[in-house]
């Protein structure tokens, strides 16, 4: 997350859970056309349909589980540094 998006982030975990829920469901409805529509539009079920069906026609680049926990991991630290 970049550090312009960090504050933004930070003061949208205290609004109230409709609140959240709420801006979450705009800001997806803003993203452009490079996401899938699936993604945008909340549907999870065909996101996961779309990567599976990339993975076994080779189309997906694979991560090693522990190296995917270690870059999740260095994501959220950096995250969670002041600026």
């Amino acid at each position: 997350m970049s550090s312009d998006a960090l504050p933004i982030f930070n003061a949208a975990m205290n609004l109230p859970n409709e609140a959240r829920a709420e801006l979450a469901a705009q800001l997806i409805a803003s993203l452009d056309e490079s996401f899938p529509p699936a993604a945008r539009t909340g549907d999870w079920d065909e996101v996961l349909r779309e990567r599976s069906a990339a993975m076994h026609r080779g189309d997906a680049q694979m991560v090693d589980g522990a190296d995917a926990i270690a870059q999740l991991r260095a994501v959220v630290d950096r995250a969670r540094r002041p600026t």
